[in-house]
Parts: structure tokens; C-alpha cells; sequence
């Protein structure tokens, strides 16, 4: 019996376009497990090494349990644990749980999804503080994607933060837009490459980051877990 059948490595060169300019990569590594026809178990962890490929930047585990309501509906539960590195060189604990609603149609040819996603972060486990300090978040994204030629396919998406304030509200934080084109290259392998833009517009002087993206992924599959799960190779943290 094997215990680990699915095997995700993404190697991400990013290019951003502002003071500094940074390459990076991420490795990942996961699996699926069908529980049921409607309940899924899914596992990731992940590295991401950025400043000129010499710096661990983050690492993290991510679990996920996610249940189909319909053909075009399903929710999920996940859990993230894992450390971040600061300016100063240090790495803080850091855990998130995320609330997901996942709606899918297919128009023809093209296959739209929607996903809303309500986080609750703690960014500094081990800060000493008695009252933790949680950020909550609500995340919309909105992707459509579609055959462009054999073996490939286009993927745009759109993703809004809208993030909680002292007044206990929501207001919109962040946006992101990325467009990706991935060829299968193999009976287990893919090619991606893709941009991104992400736009910061809570501050005085609005940030705006570009990045390229290229992508690498192996899978292979067993009697235990039958169904591909990819990483989504945005260099962004998700």
C-alpha cells in the first residue's frame, strides 16, 4: 500500500518591477485523498526562497478538508501552520484558518469559477503577547479558463482582499490579476508560464508589484489517491 502517490514541485522565478528587483522560487510537494464521493482530504507543504535564491523566506504546511454540495458548489475548511522571515532576520509562527465557498460553471468552452474565502490569521505565535493578534480577512476571486490549443490551457483570474478595520468593518485592501498559459508537456508533466499584477491600495502612495512567472510540475497518481491536485503557481503568498 503507498502512502504518498501525488508529488508537486514548482520552481517560480519572479521578476518584480520596482525599487528592488527579487528572483525567487517555491517547492511544494502534496496529496489528495477521496474520504467519500463528497469529502476530500488534501495536504501541502510548501518552501519559498526569494532575495536572489539565497533566503528562506517562508515555509508552511497546509491541510484542507473539502465537501461537494452540488455538481457546481463545494465547501472547505483549511489550516495553515507554519514560520515567516521578517527584515531583521527572524521568523515568526504563524497559523490561519480559512473558511471556502468554491461555485463552478461551464459556459462552452469556458469553465468559470468563484470562490469566497473568509481568513482568520495569526501572524506572530510566539510574540509573548496574552491576547493573540488575529487578522481576518475576506477574499473573493473570480477565474474563468479555457482550451487554447491541444494539451494547453489559458487561466485569468481577478481576486479582491477586503480586510477588517478597527471600526470592525471591511474595506478592500489588496487586488490581484493574473493571467497563466500551462502546456502538458508529458503524461506527468506541465509548463506554465504567466504575469502577475498585485496592487496595494490601503496606503498613502498606492504599491503596485508586476512579476513574471514560470512554472514546473510532476504528478503521478496510485490506488489511493487517484485525482491530480496542482499547486497554483502565482509567486504571491495565497
Amino acid at each position: 500500500m503507498k502512502f504518498r502517490l501525488l508529488l508537486l514541485i514548482s520552481f517560480l522565478p519572479a521578476l518584480a518591477f520596482g525599487q528592488i528587483n527579487d528572483f525567487g522560487t517555491r517547492l511544494s510537494a502534496g496529496f489528495s485523498k477521496d474520504l467519500t464521493k463528497k469529502l476530500s482530504f488534501s495536504a501541502e507543504g510548501q518552501a519559498r526562497i526569494d532575495t536572489q535564491f539565497g533566503e528562506l523566506s517562508t515555509a508552511f504546511l497546509d491541510a484542507s478538508v473539502k465537501y461537494k454540495l452540488a455538481d457546481f458548489a463545494s465547501v472547505a475548511v483549511d489550516y495553515r501552520f507554519g514560520n515567516k522571515r521578517h527584515d531583521d532576520g527572524y521568523f515568526n509562527l504563524r497559523q490561519r484558518t480559512a473558511f471556502n465557498l468554491f461555485l463552478d460553471y461551464k459556459f462552452g468552452k469556458i469553465k468559470v469559477a468563484y470562490r469566497m474565502r473568509y481568513q482568520l490569521s495569526q501572524s506572530s505565535i510566539n510574540s509573548g503577547e496574552d491576547i493573540p493578534d488575529f487578522a481576518n480577512a475576506i477574499r473573493n476571486k473570480l477565474s474563468a479558463k479555457r482550451k487554447i490549443a491541444k494539451r494547453t490551457e489559458l487561466t485569468v483570474s481577478g481576486e479582491i482582499y477586503l480586510t477588517s478595520n478597527a471600526n470592525n468593518s471591511y474595506s478592500p485592501t489588496d487586488f490581484r490579476v493574473q493571467a497563466k498559459v500551462e502546456r502538458r508537456i508529458g503524461k506527468r508533466t506541465y509548463l506554465s508560464a504567466g504575469l502577475l499584477m498585485d496592487r496595494a491600495f490601503d496606503r498613502m502612495v498606492p504599491e503596485q508589484e508586476f512579476a513574471l512567472t514560470v512554472g514546473y510540475t510532476y504528478e503521478f497518481k496510485g490506488k489511493l489517491f487517484k485525482k491530480r491536485n496542482k499547486i497554483a503557481d502565482a509567486i504571491m503568498p495565497d
